[in-house]
């Protein structure tokens, strides 16, 4: 069953307008394991149809029970020469019930692509984690809340794999430190490389604009941020290269809009 999810995210990933990297592909994946593993032991129709309800609620369940019907109305269609008698219920059973579990994986899958259709650029697992949590039915099935910031990460340090569950803001100011200290990480997501692309996606989207809090000097750019994370990750690789954060980033600041409509900013350490 893994290897029919594989295929059906690349096709859909090609046939919509949307960038999902690699490692988004992978997230995906991880997340409908267990569904695939359980629908995959479903023997007959009714199984499944049964299975349905416990696994997806509101409009994404009404959307699997309907894709059923779809199959088994083409299924009976396909098959309407053959004499109801000589009609093996239990063969029809089996083979509704195995283009169901390659269409209803199909069809979940392709809820994840619509709600992140609108999104600009590269998508990464963040972002599908921040619109699944927007969407009640997904959020449910896979219990994710807009609390869910973390997502797990591999880096590589003296030939020592570490696992570590961080903000993407936290791997922002991670890989841009080790951009301008002209290093890698050997960072992975869900066994992905994710480091380069990752940093060549996003150094132009955290470029400071007025959607920030926060702002920090790096290279002579100014980067903006939302939480500490994202000094957290800079200081971070600063330590795991035994190296001083400090002589790399200057303007530290805080942003603010006062009682008159002012932008104010303030000067705060780290």
């Amino acid at each position: 069953m893994e290897a029919i999810t594989l295929e059906s995210i690349t096709n859909l990933t090609i046939n919509k307008t949307a960038k999902f990297h690699t490692t988004s592909i992978a997230y995906v994946q991880k997340l409908l394991h267990p569904y695939a593993k359980s629908i995959n032991e479903a023997i007959a129709i009714d199984s499944i149809i049964k299975w349905i309800p416990l696994i997806a609620s509101g409009g994404l369940g009404e959307g699997a029970i309907n894709v059923i019907n779809k199959d088994i109305e083409s299924y009976d269609i396909e098959h309407e020469d053959i004499e109801q008698e000589d009609i093996n219920l239990e063969q029809r059973s089996k083979e509704l019930a195995q283009i169901s579990k390659i269409n209803v994986i199909r069809y979940i899958i392709e809820q994840i692509w619509d709600i992140c259709e609108k999104i600009s650029g590269d998508i990464y697992p963040w972002d599908l984690n921040s619109k699944i949590s927007e969407n009640e039915d997904l959020a449910n099935m896979f219990s994710i809340t807009s609390e869910n910031k973390t997502l797990p990460i591999s880096v590589i340090i003296n030939n020592v794999r570490f696992e570590h569950a961080v903000t993407e803001e936290f791997v922002s100011g991670l890989f841009l430190f080790s951009h301008v200290k002209g290093l890698t990480f050997n960072t992975s997501m869900f066994e992905i490389p994710i480091e380069i692309d990752y940093l060549k996606s996003v150094q132009s989207k955290i470029k400071y604009d007025e959607k920030y809090s926060f702002s920090v000097k790096i290279a002579h750019v100014d980067y903006g941020f939302n939480t500490p994370d994202f000094m957290r990750g800079f200081v971070t690789g600063a330590l795991w290269t035994r190296d001083h954060h400090r002589l790399y980033w200057s303007e530290l600041l805080s942003h603010s809009i006062n009682e008159s409509n002012e932008h104010m900013t303030s000067a705060i350490t780290f």
